[in-house]
């Protein structure tokens, strides 16, 4: 019975490497996009023009034909909570964007239906930033953005879960 145990954990934590080593076998289609954005943000080699937002914005805003170096950090399915970080990264850069230009469909002030899905699940939001959506949402009694998932259980764990690419909360990809 022992050995029983150890292969399924044993086989846990095969899975859980596998998911950390190669999300994009199983991930949404855009999930390389999310992760070049993401790393653009991380080498802060933006410019001083900055454009963040939806689908739209990135598909519809050339950076080359705006006046100075600009990047666009904009994403299929981003909603305000992912431009709110962007820029909040792109800020702390040691040369810091000086203009930002912030576009996002209406719908994504009120449905924010890839919060889970995209933001949390591809890495784009980190732990403190997920704890940061938490807090902010308790303190307005906001819980939109965490009732969507009602899945029992504590914010802080949920967020600690995705943050850490926990393998339940993939299995539905595999």
């Amino acid at each position: 019975m022992l050995w029983l145990g150890a292969a399924i954990v044993a086989s846990f934590a095969a899975i859980w490497l596998w998911i950390i080593a190669l999300p994009s076998a199983f991930l949404d289609r855009e999930y390389p996009i999310w992760q070049a954005k993401l790393r653009l943000l991380d080498t802060c080699d933006l410019g001083s023009i900055v454009v963040v937002g939806d689908s739209r914005a990135a598909a519809d805003i050339i950076p080359a034909l705006l006046p100075g170096k600009a990047t666009n950090l904009a994403i299929g399915g981003s909603q305000p909570v992912e431009s709110y970080f962007a820029v909040k990264r792109a800020l702390a850069c040691p040369n810091p964007p000086s203009v930002f230009v912030l576009s996002h469909s209406i719908d994504h002030f009120f449905h924010p239906d890839t919060f889970w899905t995209r933001s949390a699940r591809f890495g784009f939001l980190r732990f403190q930033d997920l704890q940061e959506v938490y807090q902010t949402s308790a303190r307005f009694h906001d819980f939109s953005t965490y009732g969507i998932e009602a899945d029992g259980l504590p914010p802080t764990l949920r967020n600690w879960m995705h943050a850490n690419r926990f393998p339940p909360l993939h299995f539905a990809s595999l």
